[in-house]
Parts: C-alpha cells; sequence; structure tokens
C-alpha cells in the first residue's frame, strides 16, 4: 500500500478552510484529540488543536488540506445515494 502524502503546519489559510471544513463533515471521521478528551480538533495556523487541553497535531493528509476529499465526498454521496435508490419500493 503507498503511504499517503502529508501536509506539515504551518498550514496557509486557504488550507485551513478546506481542513476545517473536512473536520465539520459528517461523512467522514474528523481527527480527534489523543489525550482522551476527544475533542474534535480545529485547524489553525501552527497545526490542529484541541478545544479543551494543549494538545495540537502539525500534519494533515495532503487531499485534506487542499480540499480534494469534498471529491470524494461527492463521490460517495452519489454511490450512497444510488444504493438508497436501489432499496425503495
Amino acid at each position: 500500500m503507498p503511504m499517503q502524502t502529508t501536509v506539515d503546519a504551518p498550514f496557509q489559510p486557504d488550507q485551513i478552510d478546506a481542513i476545517n471544513a473536512y473536520q465539520q463533515s459528517r461523512r467522514f471521521h474528523p481527527f480527534t484529540c489523543q489525550t482522551g478528551d476527544r475533542g474534535v480538533l480545529a485547524a489553525t495556523t501552527q497545526g490542529l488543536v484541541c478545544p479543551y487541553c494543549d494538545y495540537t497535531q502539525t500534519w494533515v493528509y495532503a487531499w485534506m488540506a487542499d480540499g480534494t476529499w469534498q471529491a470524494m465526498e461527492t463521490t460517495g454521496a452519489a454511490l450512497k445515494d444510488k444504493g438508497d435508490a436501489g432499496n425503495q419500493g
């Protein structure tokens, strides 16, 4: 299995927007705090931070930062809708 490319902080404003949109998407599991608080991490210039403690993660997958995850979300929704349509009636 090929390794996924990552992007390290500091994040640029467009990356922060894409990462936070990913984190709030209900289609995918977000990055969460690793200290046990389980808070959903929020992207900032310095990395993804926990709203409940001082935990910071300084990397994300490149597809999260460049917004290409949105194409995966659209494809996944289309496949789900197609499957749901086949289960009706």
